[in-house]
């Protein structure tokens, strides 16, 4: 469950640098 959400957080984190949708 934490490493669930840490990977959510990241994974829009990145989404937002690359210009992408979020997860």
């Amino acid at each position: 469950s934490v490493w669930f959400d840490i990977r959510i957080m990241v994974g829009t984190v990145v989404s937002e640098l690359r210009g992408g949708k979020g997860f």
